[in-house]
Formats: C-alpha cells, sequence, structure tokens
C-alpha cells in the first residue's frame, strides 16, 4: 500500500474514529436531562445538589459545563448573601426612641444591599451570557430553560424586589432621623413615642411615618414571597 493510499483510508478512517469519540453523547445527555428534571426542576424549593465524582463523570465534560452555569452562580453569591439577614436585623427600627442611634447600621446596610444588589446583577447577566451561548438539543433545552429559570430567574426577580422595597425603608428611616435632628425644638420622645409640639410637625411626622410603615409592610411582603419561593411554595 502507498503512502498516498494509507493517508487516503487513514483519511476516511478519520472521521468513524471522531464518531466513536463521540458515542457517549446521548447516553450523557440523557443523564443530564434525568438529573435536572429530577433533581433541581421536580423538587420544592431552591436547592442545586453537588455532584460527586462519579455524577460528574456520568455527564461529561459538555454537561458539567452546562450544569456549572448554574451552580456557579449560587456559588458566586453565597457569601454576599450571607451578610444580608445579619446587618437587616442590626438595622431593624424596633422602637421610636432608637432612631436616633440607628444611623450609621442603616447606612451600613444600605451600602451591603446594594453590593448584594450589584454582585448578583453581576453573576446574573453572566449565566444569562454562557446559557445563551449555549446550542441545545431541544428535549434537553426545554428542561435546561427549566431549570435556569426556577434557579436564577424567578429567586433573582424577587430578591430585587426585596432589595428596592429594604433600600426604600433605610431611605424612608434616614429622612426621618434627618427631621428629626433638624427638628429637636418642634418634636420630641415621650414614652417611646415622638410628640409633635405644633400641627405642622404633627403632619410633618405622621407623613414620614405613614411612608416607613408602608414600606415596611412592602419589605415583609417581599421577605415571604422570597422565602415561599426558596421553599417550593
Amino acid at each position: 500500500m502507498g503512502p498516498l493510499f494509507r493517508a487516503f483510508v487513514a483519511a476516511l478512517a478519520l472521521p468513524l474514529l471522531l464518531a466513536a469519540c463521540g458515542d457517549r453523547e446521548p447516553e450523557q445527555r440523557k443523564a443530564f436531562i434525568q438529573l435536572l428534571d429530577q433533581r433541581v426542576v421536580t423538587p420544592a424549593g431552591v436547592r442545586l445538589p453537588k455532584l460527586n465524582d462519579e455524577e460528574k463523570a456520568k455527564l461529561g465534560e459538555t454537561y458539567n459545563a452546562q450544569f456549572d452555569i448554574i451552580s456557579n452562580f449560587h456559588e458566586s453569591l453565597n457569601t454576599t448573601f450571607a451578610a444580608i439577614p445579619k446587618v437587616m436585623n442590626n438595622a431593624a427600627l424596633r422602637k421610636l426612641d432608637d432612631l436616633p442611634a440607628s444611623r450609621k447600621a442603616l447606612e451600613e446596610t444600605r451600602d451591603v444591599l446594594r453590593s448584594a444588589g450589584a454582585a448578583m446583577d453581576t453573576a446574573e447577566q453572566k449565566a444569562i451570557g454562557a446559557r445563551a451561548a449555549l446550542k441545545q438539543p431541544e428535549d434537553l433545552k426545554t428542561v435546561y430553560d427549566k431549570a435556569f429559570d426556577k434557579m436564577i430567574t424567578t429567586p433573582v426577580a424577587a430578591a430585587r424586589k426585596l432589595f428596592g422595597s429594604g433600600n426604600a425603608v433605610i431611605g424612608d428611616g434616614l429622612q426621618l432621623i434627618d427631621y428629626l435632628e433638624a427638628n429637636k425644638d418642634r418634636v420630641t420622645f415621650s414614652g417611646g413615642a415622638l410628640q409633635a409640639r405644633d400641627p405642622g410637625a404633627r403632619g410633618e411626622v405622621n407623613a414620614l411615618l405613614g411612608k416607613l410603615n408602608a414600606d415596611s409592610q412592602k419589605l415583609a411582603g417581599d421577605v415571604q414571597a422570597l422565602n415561599r419561593i426558596g421553599r417550593g411554595q
């Protein structure tokens, strides 16, 4: 067999070898679809499974990378979001006479929420961009989109509302503190309540308190909504 003929045979054999290397794709795709459906989409709540080495081997490199788009989003925000409950608890206005001493805690909470919101937006856009670049068969794309929406799109939308209402409450608190500091001769604390010395001040204080209470109720509702999503209710 001459060199040219051998080269021709080798060229014919190459696609067969490549095809043989790709034979596991249907099996890996099936395993990935099953994983997404049974352990991500179907179970209640926003809980992402942590894959062991055996499970990763069944998915193969391509589908591990696609799973990582979702898991990396969550891992990138774990530390950022972990700080939120503590700072919000520190900034909680439990009594009106706590207001003057609450400015620093409110400002720190506002900074944490802004940072968390920015980090969430960046992580979401990165995940969206990575998903857009995928070339997925329709059977996989259908279940992958459901998993992506459940684990990223829906909780992000709820968290964004919570950040907005949280910042509104903080802004209300800071505005009320500013007002009280500027009107010490017109408004005083008595028995844990605000006492206005003239009708004008009374109306202004009531308007500020009304906005704070309304925004606080909205924040409580947004917290409950996000918790329901987390639990799958």
